[in-house]
Order: structure tokens, then C-alpha cells, then sequence
């Protein structure tokens, strides 16, 4: 059972209350994943987790699957991080860039998140644009008193994620985030990766600028932030995860898995903890990493410019899933 900074009953009124007049959201309190919404319009269905904002579920119904991989042992005790989905990472990336002590990706992806708005727009009297705007409870934290931050879930027949952050401040705020989403895949080792083909730095061998593979395929651990050239943030990178079988599979080769279309980043992160990392996290499985891929929408301290938000300045990292 998740945690609530507010009394429960008094949350889920506000949640009632709000999507009372919507005939596309319902609340969903289960004692395995806490509170969440359930999303379902004419075009797909979704999970949102009010503990993180974090996406837990995305379903297409142009072909019925799952996009996104969640872990079977993801912790669900409104303290943890969630293993899968899209978890928020936010208003930092990984480490913070100067205190060692403040939690891994920020304070966004722990925390209780409010309703703030649904919208939805309807064709023949069916929903085909459900938007749900939710909000961090606090926002203000570790020293970060000026800036503002929204996720905005958008499910039409795509999936569009975005972090809106404002800096309402006077001073200029350097921001790092990412969207940090675990792709479901049917096998890594049958896996292609397009569009990621700009050079990288590898967190693995601590190295910097190295080219893309020509064919990028996944044998081993791999934790790579390939930097973008975003032109002030405005340029859309589409991410194609290709299913290629071998000579004894039936899986036809090169189709398309998945594809991904991003904006607002300068960095795109791939990640897969293969065998032995796998192993260590308590809440994955053994074998998790055959059927999961990070891509990651991201901006990083390792881009050659990065994000610094100017006075009332306001930037959108944006995630769609096709």
C-alpha cells in the first residue's frame, strides 16, 4: 500500500471530483500497485501511477500489445522507485552534479503526485484524446525553491509524455531530467537500434565521443548517453527498436517493434543491465534484461551545452510512443 502525504479519502475525492464529468479516466486503487489511473479511449489504454507520475502501462489498440516493460518485481510501497514504465526523473539525471548525499534522479519519481486536469476530446460520440496534467506535490526541494514542474500524459493513438518545467526565479537554474523508459521487447539478442547514431559516452568504460555501431545490436551490458543535436531544443529524433529474427527464427526480419519520437532533449540514453546487473537488483528479475530497453529521452550534464533555464524561461521534454 502506497503512502499518501495527504489523507487518502481527501485524494480521492479531489481525483473523483475532477474526473467526474470525463468518460475516459477511472481511479484504480489495487493493494498490489496503489493508487493509479486507468485510462481507456477509442484509440488505447494507459496506467498511471499516482505515486512518481509514473507511467506503468501502454497499450495500443491498433495491435493490442503492451509497449512498455514493467518488472514483475517492481517494489509498490509508496517509498521505491519503480522498476519499469516510464518512471520521471527530475529536476536532475542520475547523480546530482555537486551533492553526492541527494537521491539518485531527483525527488519527482518519489513522491505523491496531485490531478490537476483532464481534457478529452470526442469523434461520434467516442473519446480519441484523453490529456490527464498532473502535478508533484512539492516541487521545492534540495535547494530547488523557483522552479515549477507539470507531466502532461496525452493518450490518443500514440502515447505522448511531457515534462514542462518553468523556472519562475531569477536566476538561471541548471536542469537535467529524462524520461527513463523501459521498452518491453520479445528477445534483446534479436534486437536493432535506429536513430541512436550519434557519438556517445560510455558509463560502462568511462570513455567519451565514441562512434556508433553501424548495426546496433545488444550482446552485453550496455549504459550509453549518445548526445543530440537538438538545435535550442526545437529538432524531433525518431528511435526505431527493429525485431530481426536469425535463419532458424520465424520472426520476420527487420520489422519495426517499436518507434519512439522525442524533443526537448540533448542527450539520448540506452540502457540494458544484462545478465550479471540483472542478478543484483532485488526488484528484477533474473532474467529481465532478454526482455526490456531503455531509451531514454534525456538532458545531461554530458551534452556540450547544457540545459540552463533562464528567468521565466519554460522547456518541454517530450516522449512519443507510436
Amino acid at each position: 500500500m502506497q503512502s499518501n502525504p495527504k489523507h487518502q479519502a481527501d485524494m480521492l475525492n479531489e481525483i473523483e471530483s475532477i474526473i467526474s464529468e470525463a468518460s475516459s479516466v477511472i481511479v484504480q486503487h489495487t493493494q498490489e500497485q496503489g493508487l493509479c489511473l486507468a485510462i481507456e479511449n477509442q484509440y488505447g489504454s494507459a496506467v498511471i501511477s499516482m505515486f512518481g507520475g509514473h507511467i506503468l502501462s501502454y497499450v495500443n489498440k491498433s495491435d493490442n500489445k503492451e509497449r512498455l516493460w514493467l518488472s514483475k518485481l517492481a517494489i509498490f510501497d509508496g517509498k521505491t522507485p519503480i522498476r519499469g514504465g516510464i518512471p520521471i526523473c527530475w529536476p536532475w539525471f542520475g547523480s546530482h552534479a555537486t551533492q553526492d548525499d541527494y537521491p539518485s534522479h531527483g525527488y519527482a519519481r518519489t513522491q505523491m503526485y496531485a490531478l490537476v486536469q483532464v481534457e478529452e476530446t470526442s469523434d461520434s460520440n467516442k473519446v480519441i484524446n484523453t490529456k490527464v496534467t498532473l502535478r508533484p506535490f512539492n516541487t521545492k526541494q534540495y535547494g530547488y525553491s523557483n522552479i515549477d514542474m507539470k507531466l502532461v500524459v496525452t493518450l490518443s493513438d500514440t502515447l505522448t509524455v511531457d515534462i514542462i518545467t518553468i523556472n519562475k526565479g531569477e536566476e538561471t537554474v541548471a536542469l537535467t531530467q529524462a524520461l527513463h523508459a523501459y521498452f518491453l521487447v520479445d528477445n534483446i539478442s534479436q534486437i536493432i537500434l535506429k536513430g541512436a547514431n550519434t557519438l556517445y559516452d560510455d558509463k560502462l568504460t568511462s570513455t567519451t565521443n565514441n562512434d556508433a555501431p553501424n548495426e546496433y545490436r545488444f550482446t552485453q551490458e550496455v549504459d550509453r548517453i549518445h548526445a543530440f543535436q537538438h538545435a535550442h531544443y526545437s529538432r524531433k529524433q525518431t528511435i526505431k527498436i527493429i525485431k530481426s529474427g536469425g535463419s532458424d527464427s520465424p520472426v520476420q526480419p527487420h520489422s519495426t517493434m517499436q518507434r519512439i519520437e522525442q524533443s526537448g532533449h540533448d542527450s539520448t540514453v540506452v540502457w540494458n543491465p544484462w545478465k550479471d546487473k540483472s542478478k543484483s537488483m532485488n526488484d528484477m528479475e533474473n532474467n529481465g534484461y532478454r526482455t526490456m530497453l531503455c531509451i531514454e529521452a534525456a538532458n545531461t550534464a554530458n551534452a556540450e551545452h547544457p540545459l540552463l533555464l533562464v528567468a521565466n524561461q519554460i522547456h518541454k521534454l517530450s516522449q512519443k510512443i507510436f
